[in-house]
């Protein structure tokens, strides 16, 4: 059966990734563990995990950028509305 060639595209990438990082034993060793009923239950799970996973950083790193605005508004580096009060010097250089 001939692979279409847009998988073989993703193949071609990803199939390397594995070589770098799994030994042919690992990779065996890996096939059979995705055959127990535990690796069939991580199969399933795991994109769940995965979404959870993300949230949870996005969650935290939202969190840590409102803290930090916070801490810059109370130094006086932030107005309320998140300017930042000073004006840049006339002779300095676009982008400094």
């Amino acid at each position: 059966m001939a692979v279409p060639a847009r998988m073989q595209r993703i193949n071609n990438s990803v199939v390397p990734i594995y070589q770098h990082n799994f030994t042919e034993q690992d990779v065996r060793g890996l096939l059979a563990f995705y055959r127990t009923p535990l690796g069939q239950k991580l199969l399933k799970v795991q994109p769940v995990i995965m979404r959870e996973s993300m949230l949870a950083g996005e969650q935290w790193g939202r969190q840590r950028v409102e803290q930090r605005i916070g801490q810059l508004k109370s130094e006086g580096k932030l107005t309320a509305q998140g300017s930042c009060p000073v004006a840049p010097a006339k002779n300095a250089p676009a982008g400094h």
